[in-house]
């Protein structure tokens, strides 16, 4: 069956339609049917009828906080494939590499992205919702990280709640693209597992870097490589890790302290995030492999 699935990526971004410094349908109110979200992308499977019903990684919803509509995203195990991720991003998804990718034009510096949001995980499944700002280095011709924030939890929501996550700035340069990323799993993907999110807005500036005490702990060299790195925590103490996909499906975890090498080779090439705990801190950082 796999060959004769298609798979089809809903990609709607208008780039003229919104400020460079909000979230373009951040309420999720426009539509052009109830898969497809203006500025919003997901990910689809085609149905084959009778044999398969497909798959639409995100739905409108009726079940909103604000307005009339809200995004529903469910993860799904569809038979002889795989389990796929409830998602939509401002950017764009390619489930055969698991990657996402691009953005929206953006040159600002928030401090907080908000969101509301209800949670039913499956399981000990969790959801999250990752915001990064970039901008691309002309001299390596690659993209720089200026901005990253993520919240997760394997918490149930069952009424709207509001969250805050507050981004870690690891440059003083404005960006030049934002992308979020929302995913009803995390980790391990367990069918069922159901995220609405509603009203994203972006608050407050930041001026220069935040998080400077844990960022000068933490570094991942070189990046971005062929897959393998070290990791390193310059004060010694010990930390624990996990590093994440692109659709946020867990691919690698540990603990250490001083200095570790991963490889990472057996990886796709790609974007992936490293969540890591030192003590009571958290950050998050993003690494490519080529």
């Amino acid at each position: 069956m796999k060959r004769i699935i298609t798979l089809s990526l809903f990609v709607f971004i208008y780039f003229g339609a919104f400020s460079q410094g909000t979230v373009p349908n951040a309420g999720f109110e426009t539509w052009t049917d109830t898969v497809t979200c203006t500025s919003w992308s997901s990910i689809s499977v085609a149905p084959i009828p009778p044999f398969f019903p497909g798959f639409y990684g995100m739905t409108r919803s009726a079940d909103a906080h604000t307005g009339v509509y809200s995004a529903k995203l469910q993860t799904k195990t569809i038979p002889s494939v795989s389990t796929l991720p409830g998602v939509t991003t401002l950017g764009a998804v390619d489930l055969l590499t698991q990657t996402v990718s691009g953005g929206i034009p953006f040159t600002q510096r928030p401090q907080t992205l908000s969101f509301w949001y209800k949670y039913q995980p499956s399981g000990t499944d969790s959801m999250m919702v990752v915001i990064l700002l970039t901008k691309r280095n002309t001299s390596t011709n690659l993209t720089d990280t200026v901005a990253i924030g993520y919240f997760t939890t394997g918490t149930a929501a069952s009424s709207y709640t509001q969250q805050n996550i507050t981004l870690e700035y690891v440059m003083g340069a404005n960006p030049d693209t934002m992308n979020i990323l929302a995913l009803a799993s995390s980790g391990v993907m367990t069918d069922g597992s159901t995220l609405y999110i509603d009203d994203f807005t972006l608050s407050g500036t930041v001026v220069g870097m935040s998080n400077e005490t844990m960022k000068a702990r933490i570094e991942i060299l070189p990046n971005p490589s062929n897959g393998l790195f070290e990791i390193i925590n310059t004060n010694s103490t010990e930390a624990t890790f996990r590093i994440c996909n692109a659709i946020g499906k867990e691919v690698y975890n540990g603990s250490f302290s001083g200095r570790k090498n991963l490889n990472l080779q057996h990886l796709p090439k790609g974007v992936y995030f490293a969540e890591i705990i030192n003590g009571k801190q958290k950050t998050v950082r993003k690494i490519v492999i080529q």
